[in-house]
């Protein structure tokens, strides 16, 4: 007993346990590749992650942009990585769950050829409008039923969450409205913002600068609870029951990556995502820690890809 009783006291002390974490990841830097450019919010939160890593275990984690064809190009490198550990996918929505729905050709299958190492985060996504179209969601949806079709709303691209999150508004609040697709959060904003378009959803993080000098309003968060940065902003839910939505990261390795090493590369991210300056960080840009393992990361990322696969069937978006 005072053996178990001095290996669990050493298993607590702060260099102990970062060799015993270096020694269990895999050998050389590992690489984060984010599927989006440098300065949104996807590559923010991997060099937050990159950072804690590194200074808890000592070792080298570097963050890779691979832009393009909606992080599709990045989520393909890593699918065709060596299955040694190495070669990270920051994933979100897109490339996880909604792909499938999306492209015809998807270079890779996210079920067989990434494998789930953990479900980082959930971030708060709002509805916004413009003050001149609407205040709140009620009156959002009167002014589409209103002038059936003469709304317009922007979304990050075809099949991408944000439009997927707005067809699904739409065929819920059964109303028409005209889909414009951008190629980013920022000229989504911007589009808004002039009057091209009329409504969109937007990651708290992109919205709220705009949302607090009156250029956007917030109708609505997709949490099932208020949002701590914006608490007055009301859930959809409460006016269209059951409508939830919200971005997520998580990390993926290769398929075929061995579960030991899976299972040591979540435990090191885990760790991570959970430090009190790290958690702190994140929630600052909307961001709520997840930190799960990977069997619950794979049957979230399951549930998430047959939610949105049946919300772009119905919802008539053709792979291309």
């Amino acid at each position: 007993m005072r053996r178990r009783s001095l290996l669990l006291g050493a298993a607590a002390l702060p260099g102990l346990s970062r060799m015993a974490a270096a020694q269990d990841l895999p050998a050389g830097p590992i690489r984060l590749v984010v599927g989006f450019a440098p300065g949104g919010g996807i590559d923010s939160f991997a060099r937050i992650l990159a950072r804690r890593a590194q200074d808890l275990t000592g070792r080298a984690f570097v963050v890779d942009n691979r832009p393009g064809a909606g992080g599709t190009i990045a989520a393909a490198h890593v699918a065709r990585s060596a299955p040694d550990g190495t070669t990270l996918l920051v994933g979100e929505n897109g490339v996880i769950a909604t792909a499938r729905a999306v492209f015809a050709s998807l270079p890779y299958d996210p079920e067989r050829d990434l494998a789930p190492v953990s479900l980082c985060v959930v971030q708060s996504v709002l509805c916004c409008a413009r003050p001149t179209v609407a205040t709140d969601l009620p009156g959002l949806i009167a002014a589409a039923r209103a002038r059936p079709g003469a709304l317009s709303y922007a979304s990050a691209g075809a099949g991408n969450p944000t439009h997927l999150f707005a067809a699904d508004f739409a065929r819920r609040a059964g109303i028409e409205a005209v889909h414009v697709p951008y190629r980013g959060g920022s000229q989504m904003v911007a589009s808004v913002l002039a009057g091209e378009t009329a409504f969109g959803f937007f990651s708290a993080a992109s919205a709220l600068p705009q949302v607090r000098n009156g250029g956007l309003a917030a109708l609505a968060v997709g949490d099932e609870q208020p949002a701590p940065l914006l608490p007055d902003v009301p859930p959809a839910g409460r006016v269209l029951p059951g409508f939830t939505f919200a971005f997520w990261y998580g990390i993926n390795a290769a398929g075929g990556t061995p579960a030991p090493l899976v299972a040591a590369l979540s435990t090191t991210i885990g760790t991570a995502l959970r430090h009190p300056e790290t958690r702190s960080s994140l929630e600052a840009q909307g961001l709520k820690v997840a930190a799960t393992g990977p069997s619950d990361y794979a049957a979230f990322a399951a549930a998430e890809t047959l939610r949105w696969s049946e919300v772009a069937r119905l919802a008539g978006v053709t792979p291309e």
